[in-house]
């Protein structure tokens, strides 16, 4: 009579490899091809919003190079390409920034929308200057160059001030400032309320910014050491020996 044999053995993938040690090597090739992808996204922009005699205005530092990637697609210039471009070309780049950077851009005072004017943007010599040196030095990112934007209208009375910058490529750290006056009597001092950010604010701004690169590439190295470990270990055979029938 013959008996029946139930086998168990390992799943395995290409060529008889383990599909774990497949799957493994699969994702640390993932975490190496995101982490130059991510090395382009810029981090954090500061800006600082001001207001003083009833006059809005915000001034951004921004990673002008970033800025023409994005408004340049489907064709994006690298920093070798701007740096060797011809004026009206560097113009064109800048006015396609330019007009981006512009869109959607606001100021709600007491939520009444106010517009913002972009009133200072970098000049053509500046970003060719910025690409020549991060081209030559094969920055990822360029230099910081501020741009300014101021309300159109006073705010006067103005409670609460909100900000939106959504062409802006990338997550802002926005700063507000007010001047603040006192006045002392001779020999005395004029003291200041300090408003610091709380740990919440802290906090907030960490989990918002994006994952470090070099995060992904110790992922992806710890991967590739698992799948080059489990690689070097004596194999099994692609299934076991099937149990040998009872006599």
């Amino acid at each position: 009579m013959k008996s029946a044999v139930c086998c168990f053995g390992r799943a395995t993938g290409e060529r008889g490899r383990p599909a774990w040690l497949v799957a493994m090597a699969k994702l640390a090739l993932f975490f190496l091809w995101a982490a130059p992808a991510r090395a382009h996204e810029t981090d954090l922009f500061a800006a600082q919003v001001t207001l003083r005699d009833d006059h809005a205005k915000v001034v951004v530092e921004i990673d002008i190079l970033e800025l023409v990637a994005r408004t340049s697609l489907p064709r994006v210039p690298d920093a070798r390409e701007l740096a060797r471009a011809s004026d009206a070309t560097l113009e064109a780049h800048l006015l396609r920034a330019r007009e981006a950077l512009q869109r959607g851009a606001r100021l709600d005072a007491d939520g009444s929308p106010v517009e913002l004017e972009l009133s200072s943007f970098p000049e053509p010599k500046e970003v060719r200057a910025v690409a020549l040196k991060a081209s030559a030095a094969v920055h990822e990112h360029g230099a910081l160059l501020p741009v300014r934007f101021e309300a159109r209208r006073p705010v006067p009375d103005a409670r609460t001030i909100s900000v939106a910058l959504p062409g802006v490529p990338g997550s802002v750290l926005y700063t507000f400032a007010q001047p603040a006056t006192s006045v002392a009597p001779p020999g005395s001092s004029a003291s200041f309320n300090v408003l610091a950010p709380s740990a919440a604010d802290h906090e907030a701004v960490v989990a918002a910014a994006p994952l470090p690169s070099s995060w992904l590439i110790a992922a992806a190295c710890v991967l590739a050491a698992a799948a080059l470990l489990g690689a070097l270990l004596p194999r099994r055979s692609k299934l076991e020996p099937p149990l040998a029938p009872r006599a």
